[in-house]
């Protein structure tokens, strides 16, 4: 029988950004998705889900991200990949976003005026996540 998870980020210290450069590190309830060729403005974001597990082996049918655009941020252009290790650590106890461990499946984001009044959804994450188990 097929499990349904559904997983919030409630505590700002489970999201943050850190610069291509490695310099602006900081968790915020906002998360500006851009995509640069300028490493002064290109960004990593991460996401800290806790307390999801996920059984190694296990069939994945269906995963994505749900997120609300703001104003300036419904044009994602970017690549999404997990961090390939278990029990991860938080940005409290690990700061660095930049060089951690990721899967080699990642998703590519790219989309134009999602609009910044509803949810939407990532593209499927289900070959990520499938990698990463």
């Amino acid at each position: 029988m097929p499990t349904f998870t559904s997983a919030a980020i409630s505590d700002t210290v489970n999201d943050c950004v850190e610069a291509e450069n490695g310099a602006g590190f900081s968790t915020s309830a906002a998360l500006n998705c851009i995509s640069s060729t300028n490493v002064a403005i290109c960004q990593h974001v991460g996401l800290y889900f806790a307390g999801v597990t996920v059984p190694q082996g296990r069939a994945i049918t269906a995963a994505y991200i749900q997120v609300k655009p703001t104003v300036g941020g419904d044009d994602p252009n970017l690549n999404i990949y997990i961090n390939d290790v278990d029990n991860a650590a938080n940005f409290t106890d690990s700061a660095d976003i930049r060089s951690r461990a990721y899967t080699t499946a990642n998703a590519l984001w790219e989309a134009a005026n999602l609009g910044t009044t509803a949810y939407v959804n990532s593209p499927s994450l289900t070959t990520v996540v499938q990698d990463f188990v």
